[in-house]
């Protein structure tokens, strides 16, 4: 069979697009039975055989999450009948398939979810053929009306792995790293117009939804494309869907973690793309879930992230502030305690350490560090209180600050007013002020700016300066009404 013939004859068995669910339920299944036809006439060569498999493969990866709760409940009620379980398996196949062909959102309404459980069963029972059989009709029909056209687009029987784990000296020290390969270059060129116009300010709806279908449909034939997953979900980021959000961070950790080996040597490093888009996914999905309010979710990833990367103060920021708003772990004290040790570098901890001593009962201890946070920024308590602020630190990072800020008004309101309420104090105001003037003098010293103390000298004063607030501390609890600890 001509590479010709067996396109056209592909073609041929695609099915039409119809207006409702319940009726293209019956379309697709109509669609394999022909294309099952097709397969009993003629005789792929192996090459073409091979393509279909290598598709069929990709299209198995589970990738059904909104068809979650019916097939679970399917499943209770299937109890040991293998036929029934079969028919589930074929509906989650079959998951992809419906969206890339419909072009339209991932998130399917109940009436597709019907027809895609009344297509699972029909095919199961009614089809004699083997379940590979199933995946080849529908990794064609995946495709749309020309496969030719979109294996030209795609380069999807290109069976290289994207990435490739390589182990090697880093910085100094054996680690094994997920390293990109041309078949990444490859792919991402068949998108660089697209994505090209993702980088304009504000593009088109339309045009922005048009690229996503392209860029989703790349995914459901290469899931181990990392930086497509990054893009689609810089996407969905666009259209507010934290749903979809949470979804494929979850589909790309999974299958970035299918080309890791299952121990890892060393810590993995932001310089190797393969390994920087993995960290970053699980960066952003443990955010996703402390702002869904899954906050033990949230943890388990972040100790994952801590695991597996390079030491980074934001996460430990993240982790140390979540697990006390957790409130379940042993660890709470001792990663409180590793944070206050780098109180010198000056980098935004001193609130996050007020936040979770706050969250202790220990109140005098969270105002003291709370006013230690305010001198080094003194932005910080305009900022708290909503007001417009200027002045910009390289070192605190206010957008992560925000997302804190709101894990605690979600998960303690309470903590978070009482929080409000010491940025509004006066008397807090004032030593933050008077040892602002002090921090400036230092900064002045670290920038060879002055001569009146040491390098190592202003280290220390900084250290201490939790210690010198705290003298100052007990005067502003009597003014706020507030016992030392709740």
């Amino acid at each position: 069979m001509s590479q010709e013939e067996f396109f056209a004859a592909l073609d041929a068995a695609a099915v039409e697009d119809v207006s409702f669910d319940a009726d293209f339920a019956n379309g697709i299944e109509d669609g394999i039975k022909r294309y099952a036809r097709l397969l009993r006439k003629q005789k792929p060569t192996v090459g073409q055989r091979s393509m279909l498999e290598h598709v069929a493969k990709a299209c198995r990866q589970p990738d059904w999450h909104f068809l979650q709760s019916r097939l679970k409940e399917a499943v209770e009620g299937a109890g040991h009948n293998k036929s029934e379980k079969a028919a589930l398996l074929a509906v989650r196949h079959a998951y992809p398939f419906y969206h890339c062909h419909k072009m339209l959102s991932w998130a399917m309404p109940p009436v597709g979810q019907e027809a895609m459980l009344s297509i699972g069963r029909r095919l199961v029972d009614s089809l004699h053929l083997p379940l590979t059989s199933i995946m080849d009709a529908m990794a064609h029909l995946m495709g749309g009306r020309s496969w030719a056209e979109f294996s030209q687009r795609t380069p999807i029987s290109n069976p290289s792995p994207m990435y490739r784990c390589v182990t090697g000296l880093h910085n100094g020290r054996n680690s094994t790293q997920l390293e990109m390969t041309p078949a990444v270059d490859e792919l991402e060129r068949t998108l660089m117009d697209d994505w090209a116009v993702l980088e304009h300010d504000n593009p088109d709806p339309a045009v922005r939804e048009t690229i996503r279908h392209r860029t989703e449909r790349v995914l459901a034939f290469r899931p181990d494309f990392l930086s497509g997953w990054d893009n689609v979900i810089t996407m969905y980021q666009l259209e507010g869907d934290v749903d979809r959000i949470k979804w494929a961070l979850e589909m790309a950790i999974a299958n970035a973690e299918e080309m890791l080996p299952a121990k890892l040597e060393g810590k993995l490093s932001f310089d190797y793309d393969g390994s920087r888009f993995y960290l970053g996914f699980l960066k952003s999905l443990a955010e996703i879930q402390a702002n869904l309010g899954d906050l033990s979710a949230a943890v388990k990833t972040l100790r994952r992230r801590r695991a597996v990367g390079a030491s980074d103060v934001e996460i430990d920021m993240d982790y140390a502030l979540l697990l006390t708003l957790e409130g379940k772990s042993s660890r709470i004290g001792a990663e409180i305690t590793k944070l206050q040790a780098g109180f010198t570098q000056r980098d935004g901890r001193a609130l996050v350490l007020s936040v979770c001593y706050l969250l202790r009962g220990e109140v005098e201890a969270a105002i003291t560090w709370f006013a230690a946070g305010a001198a080094i920024f003194p932005y910080l308590l305009p900022w708290l209180r909503g007001e417009k602020t200027y002045g910009r630190s390289t070192v605190c990072d206010l957008e992560a600050m925000g997302a804190r800020m709101n894990w605690l008004r979600h998960s303690r309101p309470k903590e978070y007013l009482f929080l409000l309420r010491c940025a509004a104090d006066t008397q807090i105001e004032r030593i933050a002020d008077r040892f602002n003037d002090q921090y400036q003098r230092v900064v002045d010293v670290k920038l060879g700016r002055s001569i009146h103390l040491a390098p190592d000298e202003s280290d220390h004063w900084t250290a201490d300066l939790p210690e010198r607030v705290s003298r100052l501390v007990p005067r502003v609890l009597r003014s706020m009404g507030v016992h030392s600890s709740t």
